[in-house]
């Protein structure tokens, strides 16, 4: 679920046009981006015309994600919640500001976070 915030309708429409995510999927490996005004891929996709004042307002993307329980996670992401149950591999986990919720059920598990709780 993507939720974004702006001042009018109409800039709520333009920032939908700009916002959303990219799966990468290759055998072994799948990666999840979001993008937006937050971010270089999403800044290449603005119009010329775009709004200067909408460049950087906050937006929201819940992920839920199901991955096997034998498999290695490695989680690369800004601010919000994370919560990890029933993996068993290694987790290498790092954020700018989480609540997150690990349960390590066999494997390493390393988290690097700039603040809040692990």
């Amino acid at each position: 679920m993507i939720e974004l915030e702006a001042p009018t309708e109409a800039d709520l429409v333009k920032l939908a046009e700009v916002t959303s995510f990219l799966t990468e999927e290759t055998a072994g490996r799948t990666g999840i981006i979001s993008i937006g005004t937050h971010n270089k891929i999403g800044l290449k996709k603005l119009p010329k015309k775009f709004p200067k004042k909408l460049l950087g307002l906050s937006f929201r993307i819940d992920y839920v994600i199901n991955v096997r329980r034998f498999c290695d996670l490695e989680i690369d992401g800004g601010t919000g919640d994370l919560t990890i149950s029933g993996v068993e591999g290694t987790i290498q986990i790092n954020f700018i500001n989480t609540k997150a919720k690990i349960e390590v059920i066999s494997g390493p598990a390393t988290a690097t976070t700039g603040s809040g709780t692990v």
